[in-house]
């Protein structure tokens, strides 16, 4: 069985992510996790100056992950967490690539509708994140591919049963579990488990969409407690 991370931030390409992505992979590591969705913050004001040169940047997090997961044997999966320009609400998309993310940078004004056509033509997934974290934003579920209906973050109260609630009666296709990770705290809190790895983005949509794997959702769990960084 195989753990799975599905919603991680590095610094300092996310503004409040707090872990470097050797620190995010070893502690992952630690707590026996065999994959990572990187998943930093894609907001419209991080490419206004330099769009190019930030996009370069934010690839750049992935390359990092990659390199030190591989010293583990881990697989890391490009994500990303968008927020369109008028709401202050967060979409998680799985299965990006480069020219995925190219194309996101010209639809933060984009409608929910064209934008998940948009993920989908390119092989991605269109998930809401914690949608009852901030103020309430219902998307109709036919602009959706899947909602978390556990995000693990312990410094907010994202209302998981709520989500899950949602998920239900609107019959959103997919669900996923997540830490919301962003500092040591929260590693290993969420995810998933499968009886097999995704080689790749690609197959690691096919997973999601299977709905073959259990979720992990690990509320009383503090990586500051048990973690070796701090033995150091």
């Amino acid at each position: 069985m195989y753990k799975i991370e599905l919603h991680a931030h590095t610094k300092p390409v996310s503004g409040c992510g707090q872990l470097s992505p050797r620190e995010l992979i070893e502690a992952y590591h630690e707590v026996g996790y065999s994959g990572i969705v990187v998943t930093n913050h894609f907001i419209d004001e991080y490419f206004k100056k330099d769009a190019e040169g930030f996009l370069k940047y934010y690839m750049n997090a992935y390359h990092e992950c990659e390199e030190e997961a591989a010293k583990y044997g881990m697989k890391i999966y490009w994500g990303a967490e968008f927020r369109f320009s008028a709401y202050i609400q967060d979409f998680l998309v799985y299965g990006v690539d480069e020219s995925l993310l190219r194309k996101m940078i010209g639809s933060f004004n984009y409608s929910f509708s064209d934008f998940h056509k948009l993920v989908n033509e390119n092989g991605g997934l269109f998930v809401q994140a914690h949608p009852f974290r901030h103020s309430t934003l219902t998307i109709p579920a036919t602009d959706l591919d899947g909602i978390e209906i556990y995000n693990m973050h312990s410094g907010h109260s994202s209302h998981n049963p709520a989500a899950k609630t949602l998920r239900e009666e609107f019959k959103i296709p997919y669900a996923t579990s997540g830490s919301d990770c962003h500092e040591y705290c929260h590693v290993g809190r969420g995810g998933i488990i499968s009886e097999y790895l995704p080689e790749n983005n690609s197959e690691l949509c096919e997973l999601i969409k299977s709905g073959n794997y259990e979720f992990i959702h690990n509320y009383d769990f503090n990586y500051v407690e048990v973690g070796k960084v701090f033995k150091k």
